[in-house]
Protein backbone atom coordinates (compact mmCIF):
# COMPACT_ATOMS: atom_id res chain seq x y z
CA UNK A 1 0.00 0.00 0.00
CA UNK A 2 1.40 3.25 -0.98
CA UNK A 3 2.27 5.67 2.07
CA UNK A 4 -0.11 8.62 1.01
CA UNK A 5 -3.42 5.72 1.04
CA UNK A 6 -1.83 4.56 4.77
CA UNK A 7 -1.56 8.08 5.91
CA UNK A 8 -5.35 8.55 4.78
CA UNK A 9 -6.47 5.47 6.42
CA UNK A 10 -5.04 6.04 9.65
CA UNK A 11 -6.04 9.52 9.38
CA UNK A 12 -9.55 8.21 8.96
CA UNK A 13 -9.28 5.83 11.69
CA UNK A 14 -8.55 8.57 13.81
CA UNK A 15 -11.92 10.75 12.88
CA UNK A 16 -13.79 7.22 13.34
CA UNK A 17 -12.58 6.10 16.76
CA UNK A 18 -15.27 8.80 18.56
CA UNK A 19 -18.16 6.27 16.67
CA UNK A 20 -15.97 3.22 17.29
CA UNK A 21 -16.40 3.87 21.06
CA UNK A 22 -20.37 4.26 20.75
CA UNK A 23 -20.63 0.96 19.13
CA UNK A 24 -18.05 -1.18 21.95
CA UNK A 25 -20.37 0.49 23.91
CA UNK A 26 -23.41 -1.31 22.35
CA UNK A 27 -21.64 -4.37 22.21
CA UNK A 28 -19.85 -4.41 19.11
CA UNK A 29 -16.54 -6.12 18.63
CA UNK A 30 -13.78 -6.52 16.14
CA UNK A 31 -14.75 -10.38 15.03
CA UNK A 32 -18.25 -8.85 14.57
CA UNK A 33 -17.04 -5.74 12.65
CA UNK A 34 -15.44 -8.00 9.98
CA UNK A 35 -18.28 -10.54 9.50
CA UNK A 36 -20.54 -7.37 8.50
CA UNK A 37 -17.73 -6.59 6.55
CA UNK A 38 -17.76 -9.61 4.36
CA UNK A 39 -21.26 -9.80 4.53
CA UNK A 40 -21.24 -6.38 2.57
CA UNK A 41 -18.70 -7.55 0.04
CA UNK A 42 -20.61 -10.95 -0.55
CA UNK A 43 -23.71 -8.53 -1.47
CA UNK A 44 -21.52 -6.27 -3.41
CA UNK A 45 -20.35 -9.11 -5.81
CA UNK A 46 -23.72 -10.32 -5.78
CA UNK A 47 -25.44 -6.92 -7.58
CA UNK A 48 -22.42 -6.43 -9.69
CA UNK A 49 -22.87 -10.38 -10.81
CA UNK A 50 -26.36 -9.61 -11.79
CA UNK A 51 -25.46 -6.20 -13.26
CA UNK A 52 -26.16 -3.43 -10.55
CA UNK A 53 -22.94 -2.35 -10.52
CA UNK A 54 -23.74 1.18 -8.59
CA UNK A 55 -25.60 -0.51 -5.98
CA UNK A 56 -22.30 -2.96 -5.54
CA UNK A 57 -20.35 -0.02 -5.38
CA UNK A 58 -22.85 1.91 -2.18
CA UNK A 59 -22.11 -2.02 -1.00
CA UNK A 60 -18.31 -2.01 -1.47
CA UNK A 61 -18.05 1.50 0.19
CA UNK A 62 -20.11 0.33 3.00
CA UNK A 63 -17.54 -2.40 3.68
CA UNK A 64 -14.59 -0.47 3.61
CA UNK A 65 -15.92 1.84 6.14
CA UNK A 66 -17.10 -1.38 8.36
CA UNK A 67 -13.55 -2.35 7.95
CA UNK A 68 -12.23 0.59 8.52
CA UNK A 69 -14.09 0.82 11.96
CA UNK A 70 -11.83 -2.40 13.04
CA UNK A 71 -8.96 -0.47 14.37
CA UNK A 72 -10.68 1.73 16.40
CA UNK A 73 -12.82 -0.39 18.29
CA UNK A 74 -9.57 -2.40 19.47
CA UNK A 75 -8.43 0.64 20.90
CA UNK A 76 -11.81 1.08 22.87
CA UNK A 77 -11.54 -1.73 24.41
CA UNK A 78 -8.49 -0.97 25.36
CA UNK A 79 -5.97 -2.33 23.56
CA UNK A 80 -3.34 -0.88 20.95
CA UNK A 81 -3.19 -4.22 18.64
CA UNK A 82 -5.65 -7.33 17.54
CA UNK A 83 -4.70 -10.33 19.48
CA UNK A 84 -3.47 -12.88 16.93
CA UNK A 85 -6.72 -14.81 16.44
CA UNK A 86 -7.95 -11.50 15.75
CA UNK A 87 -5.54 -10.09 13.12
CA UNK A 88 -5.59 -13.91 11.65
CA UNK A 89 -9.12 -14.00 11.45
CA UNK A 90 -9.31 -10.21 9.84
CA UNK A 91 -6.54 -10.88 7.45
CA UNK A 92 -8.37 -14.16 5.84
CA UNK A 93 -11.56 -12.56 5.67
CA UNK A 94 -10.44 -9.62 4.16
CA UNK A 95 -9.04 -11.74 1.20
CA UNK A 96 -11.72 -13.93 0.98
CA UNK A 97 -13.82 -10.77 0.95
CA UNK A 98 -11.72 -9.40 -1.91
CA UNK A 99 -11.37 -12.82 -3.83
CA UNK A 100 -16.12 -12.88 -3.16
CA UNK A 101 -15.61 -9.41 -5.21
CA UNK A 102 -13.71 -10.13 -7.84
CA UNK A 103 -15.86 -13.23 -8.38
CA UNK A 104 -19.17 -10.99 -8.88
CA UNK A 105 -16.92 -9.20 -11.50
CA UNK A 106 -16.28 -12.49 -13.42
CA UNK A 107 -20.21 -13.56 -12.67
CA UNK A 108 -20.90 -10.32 -14.61
CA UNK A 109 -18.47 -10.97 -17.53
CA UNK A 110 -20.19 -14.44 -18.24
CA UNK A 111 -23.56 -13.80 -18.08
CA UNK A 112 -22.46 -10.57 -20.95
CA UNK A 113 -21.07 -13.39 -23.38
CA UNK A 114 -17.22 -11.97 -22.52
CA UNK A 115 -14.81 -14.64 -22.75
CA UNK A 116 -11.96 -12.18 -22.13
CA UNK A 117 -13.60 -10.34 -19.31
CA UNK A 118 -13.87 -13.73 -18.08
CA UNK A 119 -10.32 -13.94 -17.95
CA UNK A 120 -9.65 -10.31 -17.19
CA UNK A 121 -10.92 -11.08 -12.99
CA UNK A 122 -9.32 -13.96 -12.59
CA UNK A 123 -5.83 -13.02 -13.73
CA UNK A 124 -6.33 -10.33 -11.58
CA UNK A 125 -7.68 -12.81 -8.76
CA UNK A 126 -4.52 -15.22 -9.40
CA UNK A 127 -1.45 -12.81 -9.66
CA UNK A 128 -3.08 -10.79 -5.79
CA UNK A 129 -2.90 -14.41 -4.98
CA UNK A 130 1.10 -15.02 -5.62
CA UNK A 131 1.66 -11.15 -4.25
CA UNK A 132 -0.27 -12.27 -0.98
CA UNK A 133 1.61 -15.45 -0.99
CA UNK A 134 5.45 -14.56 -1.34
CA UNK A 135 4.65 -11.47 1.47
CA UNK A 136 3.26 -14.24 3.91
CA UNK A 137 6.22 -16.20 3.00
CA UNK A 138 8.68 -13.17 3.86
CA UNK A 139 6.77 -13.05 7.34
CA UNK A 140 7.86 -16.29 8.25
CA UNK A 141 11.33 -16.37 7.01
CA UNK A 142 11.85 -12.64 8.96
CA UNK A 143 12.11 -10.61 5.45
CA UNK A 144 10.37 -7.28 5.39
CA UNK A 145 8.63 -6.11 1.97
CA UNK A 146 7.98 -3.45 0.78
CA UNK A 147 4.54 -1.79 -0.36
CA UNK A 148 4.19 -2.43 -3.75
CA UNK A 149 2.15 -0.68 -6.18
CA UNK A 150 -0.95 -2.67 -6.49
CA UNK A 151 -1.88 -4.00 -2.97
CA UNK A 152 -4.97 -5.18 -1.47
CA UNK A 153 -6.50 -1.73 -0.73
CA UNK A 154 -5.34 -0.12 -4.24
CA UNK A 155 -7.11 -3.14 -5.83
CA UNK A 156 -10.25 -2.34 -4.01
CA UNK A 157 -10.16 1.05 -4.65
CA UNK A 158 -10.07 1.05 -8.42
CA UNK A 159 -12.84 -1.74 -8.56
CA UNK A 160 -14.41 0.84 -6.78
CA UNK A 161 -13.42 3.34 -9.63
CA UNK A 162 -14.37 0.95 -12.16
CA UNK A 163 -17.77 0.26 -10.62
CA UNK A 164 -18.92 4.00 -10.31
CA UNK A 165 -17.82 4.15 -14.36
CA UNK A 166 -18.78 0.70 -15.51
CA UNK A 167 -17.98 1.98 -19.27
CA UNK A 168 -14.46 2.00 -18.11
CA UNK A 169 -14.10 -1.26 -16.11
CA UNK A 170 -12.53 -3.28 -18.26
CA UNK A 171 -10.06 -0.68 -18.56
CA UNK A 172 -9.43 -0.38 -15.09
CA UNK A 173 -8.85 -4.48 -15.23
CA UNK A 174 -6.38 -4.38 -17.41
CA UNK A 175 -4.31 -1.48 -15.36
CA UNK A 176 -4.99 -3.57 -12.35
CA UNK A 177 -3.89 -6.54 -13.79
CA UNK A 178 -0.76 -5.20 -15.18
CA UNK A 179 0.62 -3.15 -12.06
CA UNK A 180 -0.57 -6.48 -9.92
CA UNK A 181 1.82 -8.68 -12.16
CA UNK A 182 4.78 -5.40 -11.03
CA UNK A 183 3.84 -5.98 -7.55
CA UNK A 184 4.09 -9.87 -7.75
CA UNK A 185 7.27 -10.11 -9.52
CA UNK A 186 8.56 -7.45 -7.07
CA UNK A 187 8.12 -9.29 -4.39
CA UNK A 188 9.43 -12.43 -5.91
CA UNK A 189 12.54 -11.23 -6.90
CA UNK A 190 13.11 -9.57 -3.34
CA UNK A 191 12.41 -12.75 -1.80
CA UNK A 192 14.39 -14.67 -4.29
CA UNK A 193 17.77 -12.23 -3.02
CA UNK A 194 17.01 -12.31 0.51
CA UNK A 195 16.49 -15.95 0.56
CA UNK A 196 19.10 -16.81 -1.54
CA UNK A 197 21.52 -14.79 0.83
CA UNK A 198 20.33 -17.00 4.03
CA UNK A 199 20.85 -19.69 2.48
CA UNK A 200 24.56 -18.89 1.36
CA UNK A 201 25.07 -17.77 4.47
CA UNK A 202 25.53 -20.99 5.94
CA UNK A 203 27.88 -22.54 3.28
CA UNK A 204 30.04 -19.22 3.93
CA UNK A 205 30.37 -19.73 7.31
CA UNK A 206 31.41 -23.59 7.16
CA UNK A 207 33.74 -22.52 4.13
CA UNK A 208 35.02 -20.07 6.50
CA UNK A 209 35.32 -22.64 9.53
CA UNK A 210 37.48 -25.26 7.20
CA UNK A 211 39.60 -23.13 6.21
CA UNK A 212 40.32 -21.90 9.94
CA UNK A 213 40.99 -25.59 10.79
CA UNK A 214 43.20 -26.17 7.60
CA UNK A 215 45.20 -23.13 9.01
CA UNK A 216 45.28 -24.47 12.82
CA UNK A 217 46.33 -27.70 11.39
CA UNK A 218 49.26 -26.20 8.91
CA UNK A 219 50.21 -23.88 11.71
CA UNK A 220 50.79 -27.03 14.09
CA UNK A 221 52.33 -29.18 11.65
CA UNK A 222 54.97 -26.28 10.92
CA UNK A 223 55.51 -25.99 14.97
CA UNK A 224 56.07 -29.65 15.47
CA UNK A 225 58.48 -29.63 12.44
CA UNK A 226 60.40 -26.53 13.74
CA UNK A 227 59.97 -28.33 17.18
CA UNK A 228 62.31 -31.39 15.85
CA UNK A 229 64.54 -29.35 13.79
CA UNK A 230 65.49 -27.30 17.11
CA UNK A 231 65.58 -30.76 18.99
CA UNK A 232 68.14 -32.49 16.13
CA UNK A 233 70.31 -29.02 16.29
CA UNK A 234 70.48 -29.26 19.69
CA UNK A 235 71.52 -32.55 19.68
CA UNK A 236 73.97 -32.23 16.93
CA UNK A 237 75.39 -29.47 18.71
CA UNK A 238 75.26 -31.46 21.93
CA UNK A 239 77.57 -34.40 20.42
Amino acid sequence: MPKPITLRLSTLRIYLYPVARRLHRAGLTADMVTIWGLLLSIGAAVAIGIDYPLIGLVLLALALAVNALDGPIVIAEGRFLPSPREALFGSVVDYLAEAVLIAGIAWQANSNDAELWLLLPMGVLALASIASYTRARAEVLGITLGRGLMERTPRTLALGFGLLFPSLLEATLWVILTLSFVTASQHFFHLWQEASAMQLAPYEQRSIRRRQLHENRRSSRDERSHARRMKDLSTRGGC
